[in-house]
């Protein structure tokens, strides 16, 4: 994952918020949530690394709170 954790909200936020895009999802009864990122077939963006983490409500969680693991992600 990724190699800079931040700790906020009381959770380790291993992707920079500063540096983020919020897309808020809803999840259905069963916990899962989707979240289409289409990516246009750009040759320019071959090899472009992103990240992404989710945060969500959890009531076990500090602040109510609770986070994934981080994902990486290379465009080819």
């Amino acid at each position: 994952a990724v190699s800079t954790s931040w700790r906020g909200l009381g959770l380790d936020l291993l992707v920079d918020p500063a540096s983020s895009s919020i897309v808020e999802v809803l999840a259905d009864s069963r916990g899962i949530a989707l979240a289409l990122a289409p990516i246009p077939a750009d040759p320019v963006l071959a090899g472009t690394t992103l990240h992404c983490q989710s945060v969500f409500v959890a009531a076990c969680g500090p602040n109510g709170l609770g986070a994934s693991h981080a994902l990486r992600f290379v465009l080819r």
